[in-house]
């Protein structure tokens, strides 16, 4: 086949959120994974759940991967999920939810649908599971994502599939910036990475009894093979109970570049020396 000749799939699930489509390339793109990761207490449940009844609405098909085993009816009725369409899986293994996630997306009332795992740090590889508290298993769930995402990613091409993850993010010992679980083979896969977090330096409003009634969040783009807009921020407020609404896109920051100014560079060549 000639270059000339392949069908890209342009086709997107559009978000609730008129900014995140726009950095998004008009949503979340049918064929691709895309990771939302943060710390506890960011909203990314939240924020996925608010995608997945924008998802309904537009006639398509969900699955949610509930790993921490954290939905609950009301709340998803509140962010417009229709319940009686939404399937949810419940597993003990990280084997179990994989393998259900590739049977899933190969039915064909399926095709250009939306997949959330919430959350990849939740999955617990079956050897794990095996072993006592004080049984140590290094790089396990990553060998296990590895081979996932190799068997996924041409799945989700042929059938149109949105694969949404959210992931916990750490600093790695002794590195530098925020990365989060999977592993690098994970991180290949995954077309696009978004981080939310809680906007510095603004502050949460209160109602008199002193509860969070508004908190402002933002989501940073760190990786878009999509678009090439890294560094792209979007400001979002987070309505306790409610959800997120409103959103500004901030383009990225620009870059210093060459080597900082002395203080005395700013002196002409003929200035008095003492």
């Amino acid at each position: 086949m000639k270059a000339s000749e392949l069908k890209e799939n342009k086709d997107v699930i559009i978000t609730p959120f008129r900014g995140v489509n726009e950095v998004l390339g008009g949503g979340l793109k049918c064929g691709r994974i895309t990771e939302f990761a943060g710390s506890w207490g960011t909203g990314k449940s939240t924020i996925a759940y608010q995608m997945i009844g924008a998802a309904q609405a537009q006639g398509r098909s969900c699955l949610l991967i509930d790993a921490e085993r954290s939905y609950t009816q009301e709340y998803g009725t509140t962010l417009g999920i229709d319940n009686s369409a939404l399937e949810i899986y419940h597993a003990r293994t990280a084997e179990e939810y994989l393998d259900f996630i590739i049977e899933w997306c190969e039915g064909k009332k399926n095709k250009k649908g939306l997949i959330v795992i919430d959350a990849i740090g939740a999955l617990l590889p079956k050897e794990e599971s095996e072993k006592t508290s004080e049984g140590k298993v290094i790089g396990l769930q990553s060998r296990l994502l590895g081979a996932f995402s190799r068997k996924i990613v041409p799945i989700l091409d042929d059938n149109g599939i949105v694969l949404l993850a959210l992931n916990h993010t750490f600093i790695p010992l002794g590195q530098m910036g925020i990365a989060s679980s999977g592993g690098k083979k994970w991180e290949y896969a995954r077309s696009v990475w978004v981080i939310l977090s809680r906007k510095y330096g603004a502050p949460a409003k209160r109602d008199e009894t002193g509860k969070k009634t508004l908190i402002p969040m933002q989501l940073e783009i760190k990786k878009s093979k999509i678009l090439s807009n890294e560094g792209t921020k979007i400001d979002l407020d987070l309505v306790s109970g409610q959800g997120f609404v409103g959103e500004t896109v901030l383009p990225p920051e620009p870059k210093k570049r060459g080597r900082p100014k002395s203080p005395t560079s700013s002196r002409g060549a003929d200035a008095p020396t003492t």
